[in-house]
């Protein structure tokens, strides 16, 4: 094959794969997508496909697990009259084995004759370690500090194990009461919270 024929045909594949259009849809798709994609076609260019692919493929591995490990939940935290706490946590559609740790943290800092209701009801996947930090927490941590816990929203896909199946939606505020304090927000600025007690 003529080297300019070859040349030819892997500028206009290039082009393709690469043409403004497809630039300015990944712009738009936020930094996360257009970094590995910018960095990646810079990689080809500069070094050779092999290189460069691999180059792209790192860097979507690594804004993957960032993202992940950014927002395991978000979380609605009210305060009562009567001293009773409620905190809600709503958990992200995804919750890997990387989400663990925050996950763990915030249960371990639910104060003392509180609530605790997990919603899953937009989750789509939960990893087994995170089902199994539920369950511990359940069976042994909840009776030790009187923390009423409710699970809501989570579907027979998930695999939960018998003991949970068994724990059905609650109404865990007091009845006709306004809360005197709610918060609302990303899982941080929870921990933050009852850290700070």
């Amino acid at each position: 094959i003529p080297k300019a024929s070859l040349a030819a045909i892997l500028i206009f594949t290039g082009y393709r794969l690469a043409r403004p259009s497809v630039v300015k849809h990944m712009w738009h798709a936020g930094l996360a997508q257009f970094i590995p994609f910018i960095v990646t076609a810079i990689a080809v260019v500069g070094l050779d496909l092999l290189k460069g692919v691999g180059i792209g493929v790192a860097i979507s591995i690594f804004y993957l697990l960032r993202n992940n490990l950014r927002v395991p939940f978000y979380y609605q935290h009210s305060k009562y009259k009567e001293g009773k706490e409620v905190v809600k946590l709503e958990l992200a559609q995804e919750l890997s084995f990387l989400n663990k740790a925050s996950i763990k943290q915030v249960l371990d800092n639910i104060p003392k004759n509180s609530s605790i209701i997990l919603d899953a009801t937009h989750t789509e996947y939960i990893d087994y370690d995170v089902l199994e930090l539920i369950k511990e927490f359940h069976a042994t941590k909840a009776p030790d500090k009187n923390i009423q816990m409710s699970l809501i929203g989570f579907k027979n896909v998930y695999r939960l194990p018998e003991k949970l199946e068994s724990l059905k939606p609650i109404d865990v505020t007091p009845q006709g009461t306004e809360p005197i304090d709610r918060t609302a927000g990303a899982y941080k600025k929870l921990i933050n919270q009852l850290n700070n007690k």
